[in-house]
């Protein structure tokens, strides 16, 4: 089974998670967290700090590394289950990179490695004069004039923010208007890392049981993000290997069991950041690859006419208007 290789569109599997937390029509994560104050002010609190520690930064460097768990649930158990202690991870074959320099440098990188050990790159990169996107299993990558600022490329084609950081990073607020859409965030206990101090926890949660439970560890020292939890109700089944191409994959098309009359299988997708040391200004730049096609959407007839002049030759022009095969000049 070979693996889905990432694309422009899809930044590591996360975005359709992500969409209950980041759009403002998600319908209000989760049975058995109920409490009497449903949103907790210091939860609430703690969002709203990580929120501000991330829009003040000038600089960032920071790898996320994927784990997996799979364990089974029996009929009448809660329909989240934490992780089971003990428990092996599963490695996930991602790894995603994330640089950023104010005012307006940014780099993101996404790589990820199939069952034949072959890399596929998508890369989002602001050199502070352009803003690149580039995929490597495609080899094509688009180019636009850089922003003045981070916030800028939130609005420009082809930028992936279906990561909460990148979201804070760009100006934008994954939280906001969280008592409208959600059903309730409270404090979880300390977590324990080996080499961090312990991270305060907030657990987002929807009455919807169709929805994924969502959990974010914060350093209490820098507000940093050092781990979310992503975790799915009990699922009919564990993989669909003619869908999907790894464990993040596998999340978006899981179905959620309707009873608890049977066993179940429950996944969590654990994502964990690592901080370095502010990236130089040379860690942005980016050139094209030999052979790489510029992308371009044709969006209107004048726009297929400017494309035709300026990646064919005359001859080939005439020809093809002519009613004959023509040649594409590669940029």
């Amino acid at each position: 089974m070979c693996a889905r290789p990432p694309s422009l569109g899809l930044l590591f599997g996360l975005a359709f998670l992500l969409h209950s937390l980041c759009s403002a029509n998600a319908t209000p994560l989760v049975k058995g967290h109920q409490q009497a104050s449903p949103f907790d002010p210091k939860a609430l609190q703690l969002l709203d700090e990580t929120l501000q520690t991330y829009k003040m930064l000038s600089s960032l460097q920071e790898e996320t590394v994927f784990s997996a768990y799979n364990w089974m649930i029996p009929p009448g158990a809660p329909v989240h289950a934490d992780i089971p202690d003990g428990l092996k991870p599963q490695s996930v074959a991602r790894t995603l990179t994330l640089s950023m320099l104010k005012p307006n440098l940014f780099r993101m990188e996404l790589k990820t490695t199939d069952t034949n050990n072959k890399v596929q790159t998508a890369l989002w990169v602001c050199d502070g004069t352009t803003f690149w996107t580039y995929n490597s299993e495609k080899n094509y990558y688009t180019k636009h004039p850089a922003p003045s600022d981070l916030a800028g490329l939130a609005k420009l084609p082809g930028m992936d923010m279906s990561a909460p950081e990148v979201m804070m990073l760009l100006g934008q607020n994954p939280f906001a208007n969280i008592q409208d859409r959600f059903d309730g965030a409270r404090l979880l206990p300390p977590l324990h890392l080996e080499g961090l101090p312990p991270l305060d926890g907030v657990e987002i949660w929807q009455e919807d049981t169709t929805k994924n439970l969502i959990r974010l560890y914060i350093s209490p020292q820098n507000h940093l993000i050092y781990r979310i939890v992503f975790e799915t109700l009990p699922l009919s089944s564990s993989h669909d290997p003619s869908l999907v191409g790894d464990d993040v994959d596998a999340l978006a098309i899981r179905r959620p069991v309707s009873s608890g009359d049977s066993p179940s299988t429950a996944f969590a997708l654990v994502c964990d950041n690592k901080f370095g040391s502010s990236p130089t200004k040379e860690a942005f730049h980016f050139s094209p690859p030999r052979g790489a096609l510029l992308f371009q959407p044709l969006n209107s007839p004048q726009d297929l006419l400017d494309y035709l002049q300026r990646n064919m030759q005359k001859t080939d022009l005439h020809h093809m208007l002519r009613g004959r095969k023509a040649r594409i000049i590669r940029p």
